[in-house]
């Protein structure tokens, strides 16, 4: 029973011989950089068979030089194969490219997908608070590890690596210009204009904490003035409604700054979203200096609730619970942008700095006084064209005139409120008033009745040059 059981067996296998295996081409990843080496490997051909491997775009269309040549690789007793190809540097970003293998006896063949981009990496600021320390990050920025007040600007970085020197490109800023209505990143300022500290202790523009920027970081080198938000000659689209209302009080200054390029130029602005959830738009038009590394930085300004910006209750603080955005990408055109999100803005409404002086016309030499409303915690004040007397650091000084006639004398106030924000910020409000000096000359009272004189102003004062006739004398 035995014998005819596998007599049996055996016929069944003569019966049904085991199929051939499929042969297989497979990459090490799915996504490359320029310059990277993308190993590949084959399976299932014919042992010692040779074995063409050629890379072309996903569409069958071939690449260019010697990165689209077809080699060769012999299987081995296996019918395995290894090899290797290199990414080279002139491909589009985001190209998705296929590698064929093909038994040359066999005539097995098969291919395997990749994508080629350059890698980006976008970093925001996370300015620390208590135990958490500034670092730069790709995660969000919220009250676990940041203090942001209104007003502020939340630094970003953004690197390119893997483009060719001279070849030109460009890519979107975008950020949340409303939520619900609600201003919140209103445009675009120096990356380091409010937290120059953070960045410090962060290691700078290229520093390693916590998130590492490329190896070959530069310092950076160049910069490049945004548009004026508050023009609407500098956006194409719609205008919305809500618009920069006028005399909107910017915060300077406003420049894109970058290593290893330099920016051609920047689009309009535009608006996209919805009529409550807008979002703030800005292509730039770089060219690569070497073949290395990118940085741009930038900040993303904090909409404020201020009386000279948005007003009372349109600041990013009002916005409850959604975080705003600010992301960066679509690399000439192609592939996804990198997004973060803040949330938790600290309010920060200042004092309202409101200057009221005691005359609307000077003269040299003499005092006068100025005053503001009262409420906040500190008052800075500046006279250029004067000296104060007193009251600095108070809501009331008192100065005297050192300009001369025809010149006037400006009056500047800053007025803090250091018990809102963020630990060690002050929320300011600032206002300013220019005063001319006249024509001030005060002739000598008479002291005889009948005696007369010619008296002249003094000339500094730019005085009628005509004589004045008085009364003067001893009696």
């Amino acid at each position: 029973m035995c014998c005819r059981f596998l007599i049996l067996f055996l016929a069944v296998v003569v019966s049904f011989p085991i199929a051939a295996v499929a042969s297989e081409v497979m990459t090490d990843t799915t996504d490359y950089a320029p310059a990277d080496t993308v190993l590949i490997t084959g399976a299932s051909f014919q042992p010692f068979e040779t074995v063409v491997l050629q890379v072309s775009y996903d569409d069958g269309d071939t690449l260019k030089g010697s990165a689209g040549l077809p080699w060769f690789e012999t299987a081995d007793q296996y019918g395995g194969v290894q090899s290797f190809w290199i990414a080279p540097y002139d491909l589009g970003p985001d190209d998705t490219l296929m590698v064929a293998g093909t038994g040359d006896s066999s005539g097995e063949e098969d291919v395997a997908s990749f994508l080629v981009c350059p890698p980006k990496d976008l970093h925001q600021l996370q300015n620390g608070i208590g135990t958490s320390a500034a670092n730069w990050a790709k995660g969000n920025v919220n009250s676990d590890n940041s203090c942001y007040s209104e007003g502020r600007s939340v630094p970003y970085r953004y690197f390119l690596k893997g483009l060719a020197g001279g070849t030109k490109h460009y890519f979107t800023i975008t950020c949340d210009w409303t939520k619900g209505e609600i201003h919140g990143l209103d445009y675009f300022t120096d990356y380091d204009i409010s937290e120059s500290v953070g960045i410090a202790a962060s290691g700078g523009s290229c520093g390693t904490i916590s998130k590492p920027p490329p190896p070959d970081c530069q310092p950076i080198s160049g910069s490049f003035t945004f548009l004026d938000p508050t023009n609407p000659a500098n956006y194409s689209g719609t205008i919305p409604p809500d618009f920069f209302p006028s005399g909107f009080s910017l915060t300077d200054p406003q420049n894109l700054q970058f290593y290893n390029a330099t920016v051609d130029s920047v689009s309009p602005y535009y608006f996209s979203g919805t009529s409550s959830n807008l979002e703030f738009n800005l292509v730039v038009y770089f060219t690569v200096t070497d073949t290395a590394s990118v940085g741009f930085y930038w900040g993303g300004h904090l909409a404020q609730s201020t009386a000279t910006t948005w007003g009372s209750g349109n600041g990013v603080s009002m916005i409850s619970g959604a975080p705003v955005h600010m992301s960066a990408g679509s690399l000439d055109g192609s592939g996804g942008a990198t997004d973060l999100s803040v949330q938790d803005i600290v309010a920060c409404v200042p004092p309202v700095a409101s200057i009221t002086c005691d005359t609307d016309s000077l003269c040299n030499a003499s005092t006068y006084t100025c005053s503001a409303l009262s409420g906040a915690t500190g008052y800075t004040w500046d006279v250029i064209g004067g000296t104060i007397v007193s009251g600095q650091g108070t809501e009331s000084i008192s100065y005297t005139v050192t300009a001369t006639y025809p010149s006037s004398v400006t009056i500047s106030l800053q007025a803090c409120d250091s018990t809102s924000a963020c630990p060690g910020d002050n929320c300011c409000d600032t206002d300013a008033v220019e005063i001319p000096l006249g024509n001030c000359c005060d002739p000598p009272s008479a002291t005889c009745p009948g005696d007369t004189a010619i008296f002249i102003c003094d000339l500094s004062q730019d005085y009628l040059h005509a004589a004045v006739s008085i009364t003067t004398g001893i009696c």
